[in-house]
């Protein structure tokens, strides 16, 4: 057996897909500071506002320990997709180190790419379009939007039919 490039491109962008949605989950740890943020960022608020201090951490400190669980999430998403892609590809034959390869790329994705959306901010998009029903709603189906796309990539008809097909 050897290396299946489909699988492998497939299975990454659903994992891409899964960890963007766990990321969107991990606003959910501190939504009063993701609102203070949103509200700094289009402008509704002012910096002095954004200083702010709850439970004896300061702003920064809160802004630390929600990057760490952004960190976090991203793992636990990564495992969840890897942990997908490794029974699908047991199930349907197919070689287990492609699921391994996928699991080593996607990591590396977590670690560069989204380093680089956070800094210009990532999904915000989808945050702005579902934001019309308030921001922790927005976060939530934004969660939702991202992880049922991933589902869908692995546990599609025409994935499995594409994986297999060699031509």
């Amino acid at each position: 057996m050897k290396l299946n490039w489909r699988q492998i491109t497939l299975h990454l962008f659903a994992t891409i897909l899964i960890i963007a949605g766990f990321r969107q989950l991990a606003k959910l740890t501190d939504l009063n500071l993701v609102e203070t943020i949103w509200n700094y960022k289009f402008g509704t608020a002012d910096f002095d506002n954004h200083l702010l201090k709850s439970e004896n951490f300061t702003f920064g400190e809160r802004l630390t320990f929600l990057v760490r669980r952004t960190i976090y999430f991203s793992l636990i998403g990564l495992m969840f997709s890897s942990i997908i892609s490794l029974t699908i590809g047991l199930k349907y034959k197919l070689v287990w180190y492609n699921s391994l390869l996928v699991l080593i790329i996607g990591f590396f994705i977590q670690k560069v790419v989204f380093k680089i959306s956070a800094i210009k901010g990532g999904t915000d998009l989808m945050t702005t379009i579902f934001n019309i029903w308030g921001l922790k709603t927005a976060i939530i189906l934004n969660a939702i939007f991202f992880v049922t796309l991933g589902l869908l990539i692995f546990f599609n008809k025409w994935t499995k039919k594409f994986i297999h097909n060699r031509e």
